[in-house]
């Protein structure tokens, strides 16, 4: 049975000739944007991913969108494709590959897809978990110590920290994990907060990981078992 993928592309020629370049050798479901490509990938199995590139750098999408696509393309086998009228050749670029460039969608589909097993995409739905971690409002390595505290919760596009202390919403900080050392500083944003004493519910902010580096995301999803 042929692999099926998912194609993140607008609606034109470049779709049109991605769609007729693995003819033959996938079944291929397609979406225009972001979000929508992420919604494909919550409904059904998928055995690698396909991105237009000029798709993905002129996506009006959310950033918190971008930043669940980012994470969620380090799971499956994806390439990264780009055509010039001009010039005929799909040009492939496979994520993650030791090598670049002599790879074709023919290679990418048989020797990366066809025995991936795939599974339906979670959503950054967070978890709980408590994590010790130090709270920076500057880069690390200055004269701030920074404030010990814990996660209260976790998903790959942030987590909920508990602080009594005043945020404001956008502010940037830093996080390290004493436990995770390796990991280094996690820039981050405040996207909302919860004041000490107000009501009931624990006191912190909400934050979404900024920049991620390839080895920083792949331990977050370990923490979460993904």
């Amino acid at each position: 049975m042929e692999p099926r993928l998912a194609l993140l592309a607008r609606p034109g020629p470049h779709l049109e000739r991605y769609l007729s370049a693995r003819e033959g050798l996938a079944q291929v479901d397609s979406a225009a944007t972001v979000a929508q490509f992420l919604e494909l990938l919550r409904r059904r199995a998928y055995q690698g991913l396909l991105i237009d590139i000029p798709t993905q750098i002129k996506a009006s999408d959310s950033q918190a969108v971008k930043d669940e696509l980012a994470v969620i393309l380090r799971r499956f086998p994806t390439a990264r494709l780009n055509w010039r009228p001009d010039g005929g050749a799909v040009s492939v670029l496979v994520l993650g590959a030791s090598t670049a460039g002599d790879y074709t969608l023919s290679d990418f589909i048989e020797n990366q897809c066809a025995q991936f097993h795939g599974a339906p995409a979670r959503s950054n739905q967070r978890i709980e978990l408590h994590l010790h971690l130090l709270l920076h409002r500057a880069p690390p390595g200055g004269a701030e110590a920074g404030q010990p505290t814990v996660t209260h919760n976790l998903s790959p596009g942030g987590c909920f920290i508990i602080t009594g202390d005043p945020w404001d919403l956008g502010a940037r900080a830093w996080i390290t994990l004493p436990e995770l050392p390796a990991m280094g500083a996690i820039q981050v944003e405040v996207r909302w907060a919860q004041p000490w004493g107000q009501t009931r519910r624990l006191p912190g902010i909400g934050v979404r990981f900024l920049d991620l580096g390839p080895e920083q995301a792949q331990q977050i999803a370990g923490l979460l078992g993904l």
